[in-house]
């Protein structure tokens, strides 16, 4: 049987009932001299498929009738990125309990003189954060 007229078809079922390397070799260099020359993609891909060893393109190119569209579906699902498994949504952390204000003493205000004494301790960072704070306070 000669090579020369030989379909992508037959290409690709002579080298899958193929038994020996040689055997694919020869089918092979036949495909890769036909893609060299022929303006169809066939024989590229099948070509490609070839070197990839890719067995089951290589098989769906040498399909016919029902099997054919059952193994190009076959292949376009191996093909298809799996798709991500759905995250499950973040929880939020239940929610903190807001602090309860602290019940007001009756007594008058403090002492401004010991207000004065601990704002006297205090360095000139913590000075300016608490003027910083009280600015705030006040707006």
């Amino acid at each position: 049987m000669s090579n020369e007229n030989l379909s992508a078809r037959a290409f690709a079922e002579k080298y899958t009932n193929a038994r020996s390397a040689k055997a694919r070799t020869t089918v092979r260099e036949a495909v890769a001299a036909k893609a060299a020359v022929s303006k169809r993609k066939r024989w590229a891909s099948l070509l490609a498929a070839i070197d990839a060893g890719d067995n089951a393109r290589i098989q769906a190119h040498a399909a016919t009738g029902e099997a054919k569209r059952s193994a190009w579906a076959n292949v376009r699902a191996d093909a298809q990125p799996a798709k991500p498994a759905a995250k499950p949504k973040a929880r939020k952390a239940p929610a903190k309990p807001k602090a309860q204000p602290k019940a007001q003493a009756s007594e008058p205000a403090l002492d401004p003189q010991a207000l004065v004494d601990e704002l006297a301790k205090l360095d000139d960072k913590a000075f300016a954060a608490f003027f910083n704070a009280v600015a705030k306070a006040r707006k």
